[in-house]
């Protein structure tokens, strides 16, 4: 009985990875097209991404022995790990181990992604009360660490609310740490 229910478990979250998986795929073909024909209404948030983005801390990029990093050792945004998020994959809640503007890593996870993978995501500050606001991205799964059960993910659409309580978040840190 209790093979029985996992089985229908795995089903179920089979079933919802495969719906994210078309979505994200239409997702694609729509924003292909938008960017073929040159036309369209400008996407929201999409000039204010590349601005908050110039604006967004950013780590140096060479080693202390004076070395270059490597390409996948560089970080475009500053990482933070509080406070923390939690992220909503599929029908899974996980939360965050850094979080910065340009992704998030989520601890505990354990599942069928793989590099590459698209899909959208919910997120939260982790401690928020039940009826706050969650904010939605579209992601791309950068990396999945079997042995340390991580799950590392690259925002590839982040709408303006989201990117200013992402923000937001940021500014707060940088007060704490002045103050």
């Amino acid at each position: 009985m209790a093979t029985l229910k996992v089985d229908h478990e795995r089903a179920q979250r089979s079933r919802a990875i495969s719906s994210q998986f078309d979505a994200a795929d239409e997702f694609d073909r729509q924003e292909r097209a938008l960017d073929r024909s040159g036309g369209g209404a400008p996407r929201p948030g999409a000039g204010r991404m590349k601005e908050g983005m110039a604006v967004a801390a950013r780590t140096e990029n060479t080693a202390k022995d004076g070395q270059g990093l490597a390409a996948h050792q560089k970080r475009d945004n500053r990482r933070f790990t509080d406070p923390v998020l939690r992220i909503g994959i599929f029908h899974d809640s996980f939360e965050t181990i850094d979080w910065s503007l340009g992704g998030v890593m989520v601890g505990n996870y354990v599942g069928e992604l793989k590099a590459n993978n698209r899909f959208q995501i919910t997120f939260t500050v982790a401690s928020a009360k039940a009826g706050a606001a969650y904010y939605a991205a579209q992601v791309r799964v950068i990396r999945v660490d079997p042995r340390k059960r991580t799950l590392s993910l690259k925002f590839e659409k982040l709408a303006s609310g989201a990117f200013d309580f992402l923000s937001g978040l940021q500014l707060q840190q940088a007060r704490k740490r002045m103050s």
